[in-house]
């Protein structure tokens, strides 16, 4: 009978966990979750902290954005996930082309009722003419609120949903360890 000892050593590593698992945040406002890093034999290197899978318009931000585990402690870091309103573009006004246009029009019109001041014979006919500079005036005004660029309807925010944000915790170096928890956000307006 022969007797032999083991020793089984266990890598360093550590449990990534996350509270509360769902979030709903209203678009324009921000939504926050703890990630705890948990060591497990021995486990003392730095986590850093991603995340993928926002929605358009939605950005995260941790604090701290690295934790590093002591004497067997479990550490936290605080993830925001900022979402956006939407909004309304302002349209500002489109340069006129027709100013020279005008600076000719007014002057002729003057000139035109000044003559027909003038001679009381052609008073009927330089009316018609004049009322007809007139609407050619009018109709060379550009319109309010027409637009020929297509128009911009701005920033249409975090759109409303259920989406998975995935968190990846990280060490760096050779042999680095990986781990991923998810969080289910719901976008309302």
């Amino acid at each position: 009978m022969a007797t032999a000892t083991y020793t089984i050593v266990l890598s360093p590593d550590y449990q990534l966990s996350v509270t509360p698992s769902t979030l709903t945040i209203v678009a324009g406002q921000s939504g926050t979750a703890k990630f705890t890093v948990t060591p497990m034999n021995g486990f003392g290197s730095q986590v850093s902290f991603a995340c993928s899978g926002l929605p358009s318009g939605a950005t995260c931000r941790f604090e701290p954005s690295s934790v590093t585990p002591s004497n067997g402690s479990a550490v936290s870091s605080t993830l925001t996930i900022t979402t956006t309103a939407p909004s309304a573009a302002l349209q500002s006004p489109r340069p006129s082309s027709h100013y020279l246009n005008y600076a000719l029009l007014l002057p002729c019109l003057g000139i035109i009722f000044r003559i027909a001041a003038r001679r009381k014979s052609a008073l009927r006919s330089s009316r018609l003419f004049g009322m007809l500079a007139l609407l050619a005036l009018a109709a060379s005004l550009p319109s309010c609120g027409s637009s020929s660029k297509g128009g911009n309807p701005g920033n249409p925010g975090t759109p409303p949903g259920a989406s998975t944000v995935t968190v990846t915790a990280s060490t760096s170096g050779t042999g680095a360890i990986n781990h991923t928890a998810t969080l289910t956000i719901t976008i309302t307006q």
